[in-house]
Formats: structure tokens, C-alpha cells, sequence
């Protein structure tokens, strides 16, 4: 049997990218033999990396974790569940944000249709459905340039 490229010798430097996902996909064939002859993983003794299964196999895990774990951002470090939540609360952070940049929306529209609908009342001599509407736009205005401003 020839050696699988990328495998874990003693002393070996950590894999590349490329050479890990070989290694997994290695995995998953040795892993699916496995179970399509019915078998267990292959063994030796002296213990031989590349061709007993089991060794080959659970190396290869072992590099993935470490590779994610390198991966992983330094604030999280090896707690995927911190970062699963550090997403969930951005998401949530956004959501609420998009629902309040709706609610701005409905509300400046809302203000230019009662600026619409008043200046019929303004061409006629009486102001105040006029300045009312100015006043909510106003209003409205100073809302979005609050949520807009940097945090």
C-alpha cells in the first residue's frame, strides 16, 4: 500500500488545508469500506500511520480540530458555543435594527402624507394641518439622524 499524500509521520509539521481535507476525505472511504466489507478498522502491531485505519483516522480528526481551533477567532478561542452565540446576538442585534429602520420608514411616510393632505389646507389660508405635519416630519427626521448617528 502506498502512503496517503499528507500523512502524519513523527515529527511531521501540522498539514495545509488542502492536505487535511485529502486526509478527511481519505477518512470517509476508509470509513465507508469499512462498513460496505463489514469489518473493523484495519491494525497492526508495530503500529503502521498509514495503513491502520483506526490510527489514520482518528489523526486526521485530530488535525481538523486543531486546524479549527487555529482558525477560530482569538476572542473565542476553542468555545464554538461563545461564538454561536456571539452570532445569534448579532443577528438578533440586527433584526431589531432593521425592525426600527421599518418603523422610522412607516413613520416619515407617514408624515409626508399628511404634509401632502395639508397643503391643500395651506393653499386655503388655514396653516396648522400644515405645521402639524412639518412638526411630525421634524420629529420623524431627528429619530433617523439619532439612529443613524455612530454609537
Amino acid at each position: 500500500m502506498t502512503p496517503t499524500p499528507g500523512a502524519r509521520l513523527a515529527g511531521e509539521m501540522e498539514p495545509d488545508l488542502e492536505t487535511l481535507i485529502d486526509r478527511l476525505t481519505e477518512s470517509q472511504s476508509r470509513i465507508g469500506k469499512m462498513c460496505a466489507e463489514r469489518r473493523g478498522p484495519r491494525m497492526s502491531i508495530p503500529v503502521d500511520p498509514i495503513r491502520d485505519d483506526d490510527v489514520f483516522i482518528c489523526d486526521t480528526i485530530r488535525m481538523a480540530k486543531d486546524a479549527l481551533r487555529r482558525a477560530a477567532p482569538p476572542e473565542v478561542g476553542s468555545d464554538w458555543r461563545k461564538l454561536a452565540n456571539i452570532s445569534k446576538g448579532c443577528l438578533e442585534n440586527a433584526e431589531q435594527e432593521v425592525d426600527q429602520l421599518k418603523a422610522l420608514l412607516r413613520e416619515i411616510s407617514t408624515a409626508i402624507v399628511a404634509m401632502k393632505d395639508a397643503e391643500g389646507y395651506a393653499k386655503s389660508g388655514d396653516s396648522k394641518p400644515w405645521s402639524a405635519a412639518i412638526d411630525q416630519l421634524y420629529r420623524a427626521d431627528s429619530r433617523v439622524r439619532a439612529a443613524l448617528a455612530p454609537r
